[in-house]
């Protein structure tokens, strides 16, 4: 359980296509999956400028071949967070075609839930995963994951 912390400031700015998480639960890969965590009530990020972070919170389990979500449930739920960031700062890493990525949530999981969080700011898109100046932005991005529960989610500026 990650349970009514306060994580800022987590933005990668340099070369080589990489992301930064606030949150980040990492499982796979030819390891154990990481399963059964339940992140509830957190504020991650701020209205504070260079408080977000570039994925607030990022479930990422994967196959043994690092490529895609496992076919193994991980069972992990994002409740009622608060997730925020104002700024587009990741423009050079882990998105498509070289553009930096930004995301409230993040999930390549497999039956994962994501209920009820409140994600904000200009660095999350609430409109879906969209591209802005040198960067993707999304709210919540469950694209890679396998039958994500995604519910009640509100998002906006």
């Amino acid at each position: 359980m990650i349970m009514r912390n306060n994580v800022t400031g987590h933005s990668y700015t340099g070369p080589n296509g990489a992301s930064s998480a606030g949150i980040l639960i990492f499982g796979g890969c030819g390891n154990e999956l990481t399963t059964g965590v339940r992140i509830v009530k957190n504020v991650v990020g701020s209205t504070t400028p260079a408080d977000g972070n570039d994925m607030g919170v990022a479930l990422a389990n994967y196959d043994p071949t690092c490529a895609m979500a496992p076919t193994t449930a991980t069972n992990n739920k994002v409740i009622n967070n608060t997730i925020t960031n104002t700024e587009l700062t990741n423009n050079s890493g882990n998105g498509a075609a070289g553009f930096g990525y930004q995301a409230g949530i993040y999930d390549s999981g497999n039956n994962d839930k994501l209920i009820n969080n409140d994600i904000s700011g200009k660095g999350y898109d609430p409109s879906g995963c969209m591209f802005k100046p040198g960067v993707e932005t999304c709210a919540v991005d469950s694209s890679s994951g396998l039958l994500v529960k995604n519910h009640a989610n509100s998002s906006g500026p």
